[in-house]
C-alpha cells in the first residue's frame, strides 16, 4: 500500500458506493481521469485523507476549470469533496468559497443527506455535487455572490494571512467593538512567558491588568500606540494592503478621525520611547481596523513597516493624505515598505461573556457589565455560582471565606488539589481571573462581619448591587439578615439573595428577600427551621458523617448533585440584577422522587402543590412567607 494511504471504515461498501460515483461522472461529463493516491495527494495538499479521486474538465459559461471530486475514508456516510484543480491559486481569494487548497465549500449540514448507499443514491449525489458547483461558479464569475466576501470577512483575512506566510504570537484584543469610531488605542508586547504574544487595549493600564491576570506578575510589558481605523464599509480583497502605498485605500473608507488617529500613532511621535526599545525591534507601526457586517462586527489588523535603506523613502502624491507630514508620507505612504496582516483574537468581556448577542440583549449586557456581586462563601455552592456569574458577563465580583481549602472539598469543588490550604476566597478568585481576566474579582479572606468592621471593606459590601449568601449556615444568615435590616433603616441596602441545598442535595433554595416586608426570618420557625423545606427526611437521616476527628462531620453529596442547585441560583441572580424578580420569592430546585426515596426522604406536603407529576428534577418559583408578626423586620 502506498506510503499515506489507508483502509477505508467500511470497505465493501465503500468501493461499491465509489464505483457508482465513478460511472455517473462518467455519464454526466465524459472525460473522467481516475488519480492515484499520489495524484490524489499531490492535488488536494493532504496526506492520508482520501482514497479515491477523479478529475474532469468542467464548463462553466465561458470559463472552463477542472475539477476533482475526492472520497474521504467515510464515505458513504459523509459527502464527497469538490476541488478546484485548476486555476485555484488566483480563485481562492478573488471569488468566495474557495479555500487556499482548492476547496470548494459547497455542502452545509443539511446536504449530509445525501449519502451514496445505491446506484439511484449515486446518481441523485452526482447531479448535486455537478449542479451546485455550476451555481457557485456562476455566481463567482458574476460577482453576483461578492458581498459574501464581507459577511464572512474573518475567513477571507485568514487566508490572506496565510498566503502572505507572517509567523506572529497570538494576538487578542480588549478593545470595545461597541466604541464605533477611530481612535488611538495601545498596542502591548508581552514578554516573559512562552504563551505570551500581543494584545490591544483600550488604554495601558487595562492592557498590563489583562496580561498579569493571564500570564502572572511578572510578564513583562512593551506598550506602543496603535491606530484603530473604524471603517464605514466593508474591505474587499481587492483592498487588501500589499505594501504600505494601500493604506491609502483603507484611509479612504474609514471615518473623518482616521488620518489624525494615524498622525498620532506614527514612531515620529514616541521617538523617545523607541530608542529604549530592546535592539532589533521592529520601528514599526500597528494598525487595527473593524467595520459592520450582517453578521455582527469584524476585527482585524497589519502592521506597517518603514521601507528598508535599499527601498528609499519615494513618494507618490497620487498617495498623498492631508494633515500628514511630509517625513510620515516617506515613512509610512511611500512607494516602499511591507505590511504583515495579522489575526486578531477577541478577548473582550461584550464576545466573552456574551458572543456579542444581538440589539435586544444590549442594555442587559450593560447592566450586567457594570453590575457587583458579593458573594458569601466559596464552598462547593459558592464557588460554582461565582464562575457561572463570571461567564454571564457580571463585571464586579467580591468573594468572602475565611476558610481554607481541604482535600474533602476537591470532589465537589470549583477548585483542585493545587490549592489545599490556600484560602477559598482568594484562591476561587485568582482561578477565575485567568479564566475571565476582563473582569474585576477580589477574594477577601474574611468572615463577612470580619468584613463590615472595616470600612473600606463594609462600603463594598453595602454599595454593591447583590449580597449572595451560599454559606449554607442557617445561623449566619440569620444574623446577616438581621444586621441588613438594621442597616436597610439607615441607608439603602443591596437586594440580598440566601441561598442553599437541603439534605444530600435532594432540594435547593435561593431566596430574595425583603427587609421591609419579607425578610430570610420571617420564612423560620421557631425551632430554627425553614417553614417551606422542599423534602422531608427521617431524623436519623439528617445526621451528618463523622470523620474520626474532633467536631468534624459533612453531609454526603458531589458535584453531580450540587450542580441543578447552583446553575439555578446564578440565573436567579441574574434575573435580580436585571430586575427581573420582584421581592420576596424563592427559587427551588427539587430532585426526582427516586433520588430522594434513595436517602429514605420524600418530597414534602409544601412542595407538592407546585410540583408537576412524575417529574425527573424540577424547578419552580413560589413567595416567601411575609410574617405580619416578625420581630425582626417589622418591629
Amino acid at each position: 500500500m502506498a506510503k499515506g494511504s489507508f483502509l477505508p471504515f467500511f470497505p465493501e461498501i465503500y468501493y461499491k458506493a465509489a464505483g457508482g460515483i465513478g460511472r455517473h461522472l462518467n455519464r454526466l461529463v465524459g472525460d473522467i481521469e481516475e488519480l492515484s493516491l499520489v495524484e490524489i495527494q499531490e492535488r488536494t495538499s493532504t496526506k492520508g485523507v482520501f482514497a479515491k479521486g477523479w478529475s474532469f474538465p468542467f464548463n462553466v459559461d465561458d470559463h472552463k476549470v477542472i475539477l476533482g471530486i475526492f472520497l474521504r475514508n467515510c464515505f458513504p456516510l459523509s459527502p464527497p469533496d469538490v476541488y478546484l484543480l485548476e486555476p485555484h491559486e488566483k480563485m481562492a481569494i478573488q471569488y468566495p468559497h474557495v479555500e487556499l487548497s482548492g476547496r470548494l465549500c459547497l455542502l452545509g449540514p443539511q446536504d449530509n443527506a445525501y449519502p451514496a448507499l445505491n446506484d439511484a443514491m449515486c446518481r441523485d449525489l452526482c447531479d448535486h455535487l455537478l449542479a451546485a458547483t455550476a451555481v457557485l461558479l456562476r455566481d463567482n464569475f458574476s460577482r453576483k455572490n461578492a458581498d459574501h466576501f464581507v459577511q464572512e470577512f474573518l475567513s477571507y483575512w485568514a487566508n490572506f494571512c496565510r498566503l502572505k506566510q507572517t509567523p506572529m504570537k497570538p494576538r487578542w484584543s480588549l478593545l470595545k467593538i461597541s466604541i464605533k469610531r477611530s481612535r488611538v488605542v495601545s498596542h502591548l508586547t508581552l514578554t516573559g512567558d512562552k504563551k505570551a504574544g500581543y494584545l490591544l487595549a483600550e488604554n495601558q493600564e487595562d492592557g498590563v491588568a489583562w496580561a498579569k491576570n493571564v500570564f502572572g506578575p511578572d510578564v513583562k510589558v512593551y506598550t506602543q500606540p496603535a491606530a484603530f481605523l473604524w471603517l464605514k464599509e466593508g474591505l474587499m480583497p481587492g483592498l487588501y494592503p500589499l505594501r504600505n502605498k494601500h493604506l491609502r485605500a483603507l484611509l479612504s473608507l474609514a471615518d473623518d478621525a482616521a488620518a489624525e488617529v494615524l498622525l498620532a500613532c506614527t514612531p515620529t511621535k514616541r521617538q523617545k520611547a523607541i530608542r529604549k526599545v530592546a535592539k532589533g525591534r521592529r520601528n514599526d507601526l500597528p494598525i487595527c481596523f473593524g467595520f459592520d457586517t450582517e453578521h455582527g462586527p469584524a476585527l482585524a489588523g497589519l502592521l506597517a513597516l518603514p521601507p528598508s535603506r535599499n527601498q528609499g523613502p519615494k513618494t507618490s502624491s497620487g498617495y498623498w493624505q492631508p494633515g500628514m507630514s511630509n517625513l510620515i508620507q516617506r515613512q509610512f505612504f511611500g512607494l516602499g515598505g511591507e505590511i504583515l496582516p495579522f489575526n486578531i483574537t477577541r478577548v473582550d468581556g461584550d464576545w466573552l461573556g456574551f458572543r456579542g448577542g444581538d440589539d435586544s440583549a444590549s442594555e442587559k449586557k450593560q447592566v450586567l457589565s457594570e453590575s457587583h456581586v458579593v458573594l458569601i462563601g466559596a464552598g462547593s455552592l459558592g464557588s460554582r455560582v461565582a464562575e457561572m456569574l463570571c461567564a454571564a458577563g457580571v463585571g464586579q465580583l467580591t468573594i468572602l471565606d475565611h476558610d481554607d481549602m481541604e482535600a474533602g472539598n476537591i470532589g465537589r469543588h470549583l477548585l483542585g488539589v493545587d490549592t489545599i490550604r490556600g484560602n477559598k476566597a482568594r484562591e476561587t478568585s485568582r482561578a477565575l481571573l485567568r479564566r475571565f481576566p476582563h473582569l474585576s474579582l477580589n477574594g477577601i479572606p474574611l468572615k463577612w462581619e470580619e468584613a463590615l468592621n472595616i470600612p473600606k471593606h463594609k462600603e463594598e459590601l453595602l454599595g454593591a448591587d447583590l449580597i449572595l449568601s451560599t454559606t449554607g449556615e442557617l445561623q449566619s444568615n440569620l444574623f446577616l439578615n438581621r444586621v441588613l435590616v438594621s442597616y436597610s433603616r439607615k441607608r439603602p441596602v443591596p437586594d440580598t439573595i440566601f441561598a442553599w441545598a437541603e439534605a444530600y442535595c435532594c432540594a435547593g433554595k435561593a431566596v430574595l428577600v425583603d427587609f421591609a416586608s419579607g425578610c430570610l426570618e420571617c420564612g423560620i420557625e421557631v425551632g430554627r427551621t425553614v417553614k417551606s423545606e422542599a423534602c422531608t427526611f427521617p431524623r436519623e437521616r439528617l445526621l451528618k458523617t463523622l470523620v474520626p476527628a474532633c467536631g468534624d462531620s459533612f453531609m454526603p453529596y458531589g458535584a453531580l448533585e450540587m450542580n441543578p442547585i447552583a446553575s439555578m441560583t446564578a440565573k436567579f441572580s441574574i434575573e435580580v440584577l436585571l430586575g427581573e424578580v420582584e421581592s420576596p420569592s424563592q427559587r427551588v430546585y427539587v430532585a426526582a422522587a427516586s433520588i430522594i426515596s434513595a436517602h429514605d426522604g420524600r418530597e414534602s406536603d409544601w412542595a407538592a402543590d407546585f410540583l408537576p407529576p412524575r417529574h425527573e428534577g424540577t424547578f419552580f418559583t413560589a413567595p416567601w412567607d411575609q410574617d405580619k408578626g416578625c420581630h425582626v423586620c417589622r418591629s
